[in-house]
């Protein structure tokens, strides 16, 4: 029997992540341009901001250099 892999984040933590990610995309970009600038497929994006998936190390660290906002702000919605 495999057992499913337990993850800090819930359901609802992806998807409020993936909100904040949406924030900091605004509407001055839409996805496809907005992964251009970031060097992600558009494909990982949309899941991101669907809540699907997490973001990876090296893209939170984009998002945050992007937006100035900080790595704790998008996973936690808190600044640090």
């Amino acid at each position: 029997m495999s057992r499913k892999k337990a993850s800090y984040f819930t359901e609802e933590a992806r998807r409020q992540i993936g909100k904040r990610v949406r924030i900091i995309r605004g509407f001055d970009y839409n996805q496809k341009d907005f992964c251009k600038i970031l060097e992600i497929s558009q494909a990982t994006l949309s899941r991101i901001e669907k809540g699907e998936i997490l973001p990876t190390a090296e893209m939170l660290m984009r998002f945050s250099d992007f937006s100035g906002k900080s790595v704790d702000w998008i996973l936690k919605g808190e600044s640090s």
